[in-house]
C-alpha cells in the first residue's frame, strides 16, 4: 500500500470507528500471557520445552534460550504496536531479569 493509500483509509469512518472499539491494553495482555506462558514453560527444569539442543541461538541452557525467545517476541513484528512501546519496554525488562 501506497502511503497516501493508508492515509486515505485512515481517514474513513469506518477505520475510525474500528479504531475507537480496539482496545490495546487488552491486546497488550493476551500478548503478555502468552509471551509469560512461554517464558514459564521453558524456566521449568524437564518441562520438555525449548532445549538448547534446538540449536536456539547456541545457548547452553534451555532457561536461557527461553528467555532469549521471550525477549524477542516482545519487538516481533507481528507482535509490536508502536502505541504500546512503554508496555513491551517493561515486560522487556521484567523478561531480562531472569538471565
Amino acid at each position: 500500500m501506497s502511503v497516501p493509500a493508508v492515509v486515505a483509509l485512515r481517514s474513513t469512518d469506518a477505520y475510525q470507528s474500528f479504531e475507537k472499539k480496539w482496545q490495546l491494553p487488552v491486546y497488550f495482555q493476551l500478548r503478555w500471557k502468552e509471551i509469560v506462558k512461554e517464558l514459564e514453560g521453558g524456566l521449568t527444569i524437564g518441562s520438555g520445552g525449548i532445549t538448547a539442543e534446538q540449536g536456539r541461538d547456541g545457548f547452553a541452557l534451555p532457561q536461557t534460550a527461553a528467555v532469549f525467545v521471550a525477549f524477542k517476541s516482545c519487538w516481533a513484528p507481528d507482535v509490536y504496536i508502536p502505541e504500546l512501546g512503554f508496555r513491551f519496554w517493561r515486560l522487556a525488562l521484567q523478561v531480562s531479569v531472569y538471565v
